[in-house]
């Protein structure tokens, strides 16, 4: 069977495949000029995690007893964290 070369499909793949590199360099280049631990996470987005993680503890006591405000405190301990070690490990030498 003759394998027919198409020059057209061929720079279209091409193009496509640069677009893509394209894309996660903006991304790539998005997440480390934010300069924050946050990695390109607004503060709107960053609010609205907190606010998910401290309902989901209250749901988990059946929002029985405890307190909002440290429901709160603790939530954004815990996505502070989470935004820490995804910097750690971005930021750890490839082997």
């Amino acid at each position: 069977m003759k394998t027919i070369l198409h020059p057209q499909k061929d720079t279209a793949s091409q193009a496509k495949s640069q677009a893509k590199s394209q894309v996660k360099t903006k991304r790539s280049k998005l997440a480390t000029t934010t300069g924050d631990k946050n990695r390109g996470v607004t503060p709107e987005q960053r609010h609205q995690m907190i606010a998910e993680a401290a309902y989901r503890r209250a749901q988990k006591r059946s929002f029985v007893g405890g307190n909002p405000e440290d429901d709160w405190y603790e939530a954004e301990a815990e996505i502070s964290q989470v935004f820490s070690l995804s910097t750690e490990l971005h930021n750890e030498p490839q082997h």
